[in-house]
């Protein structure tokens, strides 16, 4: 791709379960997320930004779809000089997470930010009623912040390195060079 930008992007595409299809692995994937990708405290952002300084944008996305879904990551880094550091490093993290020695108590830290953020919805009606769509247009009742804050909390922490197992070795990469 040609973008006429100094900008790079660095896209990795992890295939995941839906909720539907897994709701279990489905909320392991939102405390990954969190785990990986969440601002300032994330370990993505952490050693690539703040440690390395080669990316200075991250963002990710896992939405809400019915019989599938994806989970992708999109880093933006500010020259092609850079050109494919990032994806070794992700790479590099990818590949090593489990010899972290505090890991567990970073999942469940990434946990408490879960559902801190689920609390959320019940500060105003808007993001409350916003809250209600899916579940109310999958007619699904475990989607609603009622059953996902109970059913967050009680996920333990083997299951979700087991999720990250699963799911977090096989990617899809794509790097789209500005200039």
């Amino acid at each position: 791709f040609y973008i006429d930008s100094n900008n790079s992007y660095d896209i990795f595409l992890f295939s995941v379960p839906s909720f539907y299809q897994n709701y279990k692995e489905y909320l392991a994937m939102l405390i990954i997320d969190n785990l990986f990708c969440d601002d300032l405290v994330g370990i993505f952002y952490k050693s690539l930004r703040e440690e390395k300084g080669i990316i200075y944008s991250l963002y990710s996305f896992y939405p809400t779809l019915f019989l599938t879904s994806y989970y992708l990551i999109i880093l933006a880094s500010d020259s092609k000089d850079k050109e494919f550091k990032v994806f070794y490093e992700i790479k590099g993290i990818l590949e090593n997470y489990k010899k972290q020695n505090n890991l567990k108590i970073e999942i469940n830290q990434a946990k408490i930010r879960v559902i801190n953020k689920v609390y959320l919805v019940f500060d105003n009606p808007d993001s409350f009623i916003f809250s209600m769509i899916y579940p109310i247009l999958y007619k699904n009742k475990y989607i609603t912040p009622f059953y996902l804050i109970d059913n967050l909390y009680y996920l333990d922490e083997d299951y979700i390195i087991q999720v990250m197992d699963k799911y977090l070795s096989n990617f899809y990469a794509f790097r789209i060079v500005g200039n």
